[in-house]
């Protein structure tokens, strides 16, 4: 086990007693799938010459205010538009996120519905509408939570929406996603023919769109060249 201090906190590479897990990292090898995977613990850091009983109030302090920004729902807050693979996840258990947006509000997002957005955001459609608000550089956008407000999203109030789009998650979630570059891959098919069904979009819009997408020279340079 290791610990790596800040400041104010300290990071392990496992679980530790007292740590919040947390989903971190936005590249290629960092979150692979759109279930996400847990690559840190966060802990409070005790102060040098800090009374053991005073440490663990607040300890329990702090940790209590951390664990507000858990969500099952995290957006990219950054990412590389070629090496990456996927601009949000969705975990069964809540988490905090480093380098990820948790979606939070009065009443948290429910896993359920946060399935259903995920492979909306991760589809063709998604990522477009996510490129909109790609802040000052369009090869690694980096984001913040007033770029959301110009996001199209599913209408999670319609239930054969929501359905269609969970069925997929469950079916794609545990599946390694390829990087943006590898262009269009079987699973990002899978999560267009969802969106198609769920939406009534047209099936062969969305691939014309998964083609542009595919060729953007912010995506692959190679496939962009090989159109010229």
């Amino acid at each position: 086990m290791t610990a790596t201090p800040t400041k104010r906190y300290e990071h392990f590479d496992q679980p530790t007693s007292n740590a919040e897990p947390v989903i971190a990292g936005v590249g290629k090898k960092s979150q692979m799938t759109i279930k996400g995977r847990v690559t840190k613990w966060v802990r409070l850091a005790k102060m040098p010459n800090e009374q053991e009983q005073d440490y663990q109030q607040r300890l329990e302090h702090d940790m209590d205010k951390l664990r507000k920004y858990r969500s099952h729902l995290l957006f990219a807050k950054s990412m590389d538009t070629a090496g990456g693979r996927v601009v949000a996840i969705a975990s069964e258990q809540r988490y905090i996120g480093y380098s990820w947006m948790p979606v939070l509000g009065e009443q948290p997002i429910s896993f359920k519905f946060s399935k259903a957005i995920v492979i909306w955001l991760n589809s063709t459609l998604g990522r477009i509408a996510f490129r909109r608000v790609s802040g000052r550089k369009i090869s690694f956008p980096q984001l913040s939570p007033i770029n959301f407000n110009a996001v199209p999203f599913v209408d999670i109030r319609n239930a054969e929406v929501v359905n269609v789009l969970c069925d997929c998650f469950e079916d794609t979630c545990d599946e390694l996603v390829p990087q943006f570059r590898d262009g269009r891959v079987p699973i990002r098919e899978t999560w267009d023919d969802a969106v198609s069904q769920a939406l009534g979009i047209e099936r062969e819009l969305i691939a014309r769109c998964a083609d542009m997408l595919a060729r953007d020279a912010f995506v692959s340079k190679e496939a962009f060249y090989d159109q010229m």
